[in-house]
């Protein structure tokens, strides 16, 4: 077989769309992020890299976390955990730059195997 292609019929990886940071896109990124191959890290790495959209991520934790959204906070501590885990240094040099560096360890608490916030 063409094991380690990583391409799938029918699902061209260059067309990776990242959904709009919003509330009810999570899951859907959360899906993006732990479903990334080697082809699609890069891309999804540029994309919450672009324009504010890590920003937007930071500012829908703080709402979560405001409304007690326990499943969203579960998705953002997801988002977060993949993203760290693709060991991009300028990603997680804007996690934990001085301005984001709370946001990131707040979100990162919401670990839904170890839940401590019941």
């Amino acid at each position: 077989g063409n094991v380690g292609a990583g391409m799938h019929e029918g699902q061209d990886v260059g067309e990776i769309k990242m959904p709009t940071p919003d509330m009810q896109n999570l899951q859907a990124l959360q899906d993006i992020v732990t479903n990334a191959t080697n082809s699609s890290r890069d891309r999804i790495v540029d994309g919450v890299m672009s324009d504010g959209y890590l920003q937007r991520l930071f500012e829908i934790f703080s709402d979560c976390e405001d409304l007690e959204m326990n499943n969203s906070l579960h998705c953002l501590f997801r988002i977060f955990k993949g993203l760290i885990m693709f060991n991009e240094p300028a990603l997680i040099e804007f996690c934990l730059s001085d301005e984001h560096v709370l946001s990131t360890m707040g979100i990162l608490e919401y670990d839904p195997d170890y839940a401590s916030h019941e």
